[in-house]
């Protein structure tokens, strides 16, 4: 069990472990769940959590390349010790040391609830920086405000990607029962979706898996049709009728049940009628391959590009995508930083912008890929710069003292009056 540390001012509590935080002995909370669908280390390698609490903020950075590291899902707990209020959190994946990635959630903790905060890094965010105060996900570009209400409770388990039942470090199931949804393998077209069973309906869903969805309606050959996603469709008798072969099969009556057999070899596959090799595959790296209904097999160039500005992106046919890093200037989208120079494939800032405000009540600091933040330090020392008072504090972001003028006289800049 890990130790809860506080947020420089006691208004927030944050308890941090992999996998599940069981540390929380206070049922208001909120569960930060981090996952991530890039590659650990090769991707990322770090996770910055920067936390603002009503008064306060404090940042946690966890490596995740060095030996005894904790695995993604990563759950930070964040339980109130005082007055609720709102909480914005900001989560950065790093590379190298480079920030990649971000997301920011702005929300709020339920008395007496435990609520997930689900943020996922993904690699269609990474270098993507959204206009004011919206933040990278699934739909693209977002609101970072979230109602605690739309917030689902805590169950133990990160909550599954948006749109999706996968979850970071877990694997999609690929097969069910009979009558059951199929989830096969990964795609981007529904060209790429063919079970080759006639009755389902073959699609790619929108999480990037297929789907191979049983339909009974497609089933009209005789009464009592049923969709059987590994057998095709079956009836209460088998006959000639209702027993026939489709494209690159042949069918036979065993009993009641009609057994359609592949005439393709094991690494072949059925394209408009005609044996090919699997995944319609030409041996080319730098095509993907296909099955088009009206064209058979059809061949698309591989998109090489990594959408990395440090890294010059070419195919060769016998091996595939190639990146060779190059060096320049480079922007990086991080408006925390300033004289970014591509250094070994990444782009690295020189140096950092200034978010100093002068203003001694404050905390200055830049959030990587959301740029500064001034938030109030109660902690601060100050001078409210008037001879006439004494015991200068913050509150809040302004800096008073106690006025030592006579009763019914104002202190000010020339004194009391």
């Amino acid at each position: 069990m890990v130790a809860r540390a506080s947020i420089d001012s006691a208004k927030w509590w944050v308890c941090v472990a992999s996998l599940l935080c069981a540390c929380s002995s206070s049922p208001t909370e909120l569960v930060l769940a981090i996952q991530s669908d890039l590659t650990v280390p090769d991707e990322l390698d770090e996770i910055e959590v920067t936390i603002q609490g009503p008064s306060a903020m404090r940042t946690i950075n966890q490596s995740l390349s060095e030996p005894g590291a904790p695995s993604l899902p990563l759950t930070l707990s964040l339980t109130p010790s005082g007055e609720l209020g709102v909480v914005d959190i900001v989560v950065v994946g790093k590379k190298g040391g480079a920030s990649i990635v971000g997301r920011r959630v702005r929300t709020s903790a339920i008395r007496g609830q435990s609520r997930a905060v689900s943020v996922w890094l993904l690699r269609s965010c990474v270098n993507v920086m959204c206009p004011g105060e919206q933040t990278c996900a699934e739909r693209g570009c977002i609101p970072i405000d979230i109602d605690p209400e739309e917030l689902p409770p805590w169950t133990g388990q990160p909550p599954a990607r948006e749109g999706s039942t996968e979850r970071d470090g877990g694997v999609t199931d690929a097969g069910a029962g009979d009558g059951s949804t199929v989830v096969g393998s990964e795609c981007t077209d529904d060209r790429e979706c063919n079970d080759e069973v006639a009755c389902t309906e073959d699609s790619c869903r929108d999480d990037g898996r297929c789907v191979f969805a049983p339909r009974d309606e497609n089933c009209t050959a005789g009464p009592g049709g049923v969709c059987d996603p590994a057998l095709d469709c079956q009836y209460d008798e088998c006959t000639e009728v209702t027993c026939t072969a489709g494209p690159c099969q042949v069918a036979e009556c065993q009993g009641n049940r009609c057994v359609r057999t592949s005439t393709c070899a094991d690494n072949q596959m059925c394209c408009n009628d005609s044996c090919v090799p699997a995944g319609c595959e030409d041996g080319n790296f730098c095509t993907e391959n296909l099955c088009d209904p009206d064209q058979g097999c059809i061949s698309e160039p591989v998109d090489c590009d990594d959408n990395n500005p440090c890294t010059d992106d070419s195919c060769e046919p016998t091996s595939g995508c190639e990146r060779t890093p190059r060096s320049g200037s480079c922007t990086d989208a991080d408006p925390c930083t300033t004289g970014e120079q591509c250094m070994a494939g990444q782009c690295v800032g020189t140096g950092t912008i200034d978010c100093t405000d002068t203003n001694p009540c404050t905390n200055d600091r830049c959030v990587p890929f959301f740029g500064c933040s001034n938030s109030p330090d109660i902690n601060a020392t100050c001078d409210d710069g008037l001879d006439c008072t004494t015991n200068d504090r913050c509150f809040g972001t302004m800096c008073t003292g106690t006025s030592t003028c006579p009763l019914l006289m104002t202190c000010t800049a020339s004194g009391c009056s």
